[in-house]
């Protein structure tokens, strides 16, 4: 084993790796968003508050991410995860006021 990765606590990764699961991650964040707004585009009111729910968590994490200090590296996605929680929540809400009128 590599006395840096033991000593330091990283793990090495070629660029090639990194680009190939940055473009993964992308497109599904990209089809996930598409999707909330071909679902909603006639609604405004609702896509909004999902995509700010959505961006703030997102942002907490890219913050958490530049802080030297965090020991735990789930802890950094909380706010992430309850932002998605929330969103989806919304979304269902939304789904079963639908069912219910038709």
């Amino acid at each position: 084993m590599n006395a840096n990765i033991v000593r330091y606590g990283y793990v090495p990764i070629s660029i090639k790796r990194m680009i190939l699961s940055l473009t993964i991650y992308a497109i599904f964040i990209i089809a996930f968003l598409y999707s909330l707004y071909s679902i909603y585009k006639n609604q405004k009111s609702v896509l909004w508050p999902i995509y700010s729910i959505m961006f703030v968590g997102f942002a907490s994490t890219i913050m958490f991410g530049f802080t030297p200090s965090t020991p735990s590296m789930e802890r950094i996605y909380i706010f992430f995860y309850y932002g998605n929680m929330l969103a989806i929540l919304i979304f269902i809400k939304q789904i079963i006021e639908k069912r219910i009128k038709t």
